[in-house]
């Protein structure tokens, strides 16, 4: 498997953090599911554009 690196505040990491403890998985193993679940419900109807401008929300 192949590492990746990203940028994310505080704050959204301890909130990973917490939730990967409590389902007993590393950080690295929760958002690896949580990526593959978005990709699943949204395959190929992903609209870039606008997810990009959802994400500048955030």
């Amino acid at each position: 498997m192949r590492v990746i690196s990203f940028k994310a505040d505080e704050d959204f990491l301890e909130q990973v953090d917490k939730l990967a403890r409590r389902m007993n998985l590393s950080r690295s193993e929760l958002i690896r599911v949580a990526i593959e679940s978005f990709i699943k419900i949204n395959g190929n109807n992903i609209n870039i554009s606008s997810l990009t401008k959802k994400l500048k929300e955030i």
